[in-house]
């Protein structure tokens, strides 16, 4: 019998025929060769089998199978990983790309270190983007990574939704996949976070790559034939569900419980605004607000005290706020982390006065009121928002117009940029207007340990 390869690369695909010949052509520049790459076709109607077939024949690390009907990507990836028998598992989207060095670093890592799980970095692109290899780890990923090994009780409360939580930016171990019966949830959406979620609470040995080279670009776009932007917020409160019963399974939840409490605000409130059925919303809302918060444990279980006093306020908004007024509009999970750092926001305002700076907001979305509104506390406010968006420009949005950046870049000599994800897009774009200008990723800032000039770029 042939031996197992090292890493079982899984790819679940749906019509990416225009797709696969880059992702292919990533894989096969690997310079780690010790893998197998299983696609798993989900009833293809383009040119997807054709060519996977085609590629298969001329590499025998390659292998294809073909779903007897429609099932999704939990359950592909699920069948996927069933019949492959490597010690490492990496699951791929069919229209991404990775770096040619992709496996070997992952597999370095996670050989050096004895890892249960091995996590990298990733960057968004679309289509017209120039692929770049280096990116400047945030002060806030260094400090989450500034361990060489580590399990997820050694990190800050607040880990779970510090990082990405994909399933294309890790590498698990499939003796931890084994020994809990980690799988994907065949749910419509959302089927990927108990797969994630508990993977991370469960390994006790996880490592960063410790390099701040892009490993994982994913694509952006939206194909409606193929992808689902609808997303359902029940399978986010069963997911969650599933994760805390494993935890009082495996008798993890005393240790985890906080961990998973703080990263279930964060996701249900996401998947509420996301959801675009509106009766959809308000069924899931009231039953959160009757049943499903408490099935979660909030606010009864005998280890909620220990969740700090900012997020506890943000739950019981779900409880006394009407659906109405859809309190999950403005990012609950980032207003308990501006209330309880109202000290490191109070800096900001001294430092542009003492510097005789003008302060720009950089993005009018969900995270905006959790600043604006913490600033007012503290009778404080920026000179000026700014969104990209052209929809939202001209609009009055928490008490200021939603203007350009162009428009007022001359007055600004301090940027806040609210969206971690795309920070570095917007530092892009911001400096090549004017290099001077100073700017802060306001999520980096109130995760970090680190002083405001420190944080300043």
């Amino acid at each position: 019998m042939e031996a197992a390869a090292k890493i079982a690369v899984i790819v679940p695909v749906y019509n990416a025929g225009k797709f696969l010949p880059e992702l292919l052509d990533c894989l096969m520049r690997q310079t780690m060769k010790d893998f197998a790459v299983y696609f798993v076709d989900d009833c293809s109607t383009d040119d997807t089998a054709a060519l996977l077939l085609d590629t298969v024949k001329e590499n025998k690390f390659f292998h294809y199978m073909r779903n007897d009907k429609r099932c999704g990507a939990a359950i592909s990836r699920n069948r996927g990983i069933a019949v492959s028998r490597s010690e490492y598992v990496v699951c791929l989207d069919a229209d991404d790309l990775i770096a040619d060095d992709f496996l070997e670093q992952l597999i370095e890592a996670a050989d050096f270190y004895h890892a249960d799980m091995v996590m990298l970095e990733r960057e968004d692109f679309t289509a017209f983007d120039r692929i770049r290899r280096k990116k400047t780890l945030l002060k806030d990923d260094k400090e989450l990574f500034e361990k060489d090994i580590f399990n997820i009780r050694e990190q800050p409360i607040d880990f779970l939704i510090r990082c990405q939580n994909a399933t294309y930016d890790r590498m698990v171990a499939r003796e931890l996949l084994d020994r809990f019966q980690i799988q994907f949830q065949d749910l419509p959406s959302s089927n990927d976070v108990f797969f994630i979620l508990f993977s991370t609470f469960a390994a006790e040995n996880i490592v960063h790559t410790r390099t701040a080279d892009v490993l994982y670009y994913r694509r952006l776009h939206s194909e409606p034939d193929r992808i689902s932007n609808d997303r359902d917020p029940m399978c986010a409160f069963e997911a969650l569900h599933a994760v805390k019963k494993a935890l009082m399974q495996y008798h993890m939840w005393e240790e985890r419980c906080v961990y998973f409490w703080i990263f279930a605000l964060d996701s249900l409130e996401k998947q509420l605004f996301v959801c675009k059925r509106e009766e959809r919303q308000k069924q899931v809302y009231q039953y959160l607000q009757e049943t499903g918060l408490r099935e979660l444990g909030v606010p009864g279980d005998p280890f909620y005290y220990r969740l700090p006093e900012c997020y506890r306020k943000q739950f019981q908004r779900f409880y006394q706020t009407a659906f109405e007024e859809k309190c999950f509009r403005d990012s609950m999970s980032f207003q308990a982390l501006c209330e309880s750092n109202l000290k490191k926001i109070a800096d900001i305002f001294l430092y542009v006065k003492r510097e005789g700076l003008q302060i720009g907001y950089w993005g009018a979305g969900r995270s905006t009121e959790g600043f604006i509104s913490s600033a007012a506390s503290i009778g404080e406010k920026v000179d000026y928002l700014i969104d990209n968006s052209k929809d939202k420009q001209g609009k009055k949005m928490f008490g200021l117009e939603v203007v350009s950046y162009d428009s007022v870049s001359e007055q600004i000599g301090f940027m806040i940029i609210s969206n971690k994800q795309y920070y570095h897009e917007i530092f892009r774009q911001i400096k090549a207007v004017r290099k001077d200008v100073r700017v802060l990723c306001i999520q980096e800032y109130l995760y970090s340990k680190s002083t405001l000039e420190e944080c300043i770029q």
